[in-house]
């Protein structure tokens, strides 16, 4: 994740250090032991991700009636 309008560069660059972090032996152990399982996709591949999950619960909240609360 990146603030909007993060220049290509830096969000590739982001990706590609994160993918590298992720895939460190400590990491993935530690990873493993409080229960995330990384995903290690590209930009395109979490932005495409990110879009189904809005769409999906946007169809939940809206079925529920949920409100915002003020």
């Amino acid at each position: 994740m990146a603030p909007g309008g993060t220049p290509k560069a830096i969000v590739e660059r982001l990706a590609a250090e994160t993918a590298k972090a992720i895939n460190e032996s400590d990491i993935k152990d530690r990873f493993n032991q409080i229960g995330i399982v990384p995903v290690g996709n590209n930009p395109a591949q979490a932005q495409q991700f990110l879009d189904a999950e809005v769409a999906k619960w946007a169809k939940v909240i809206t079925a529920a009636g949920v409100k915002a609360e003020q």
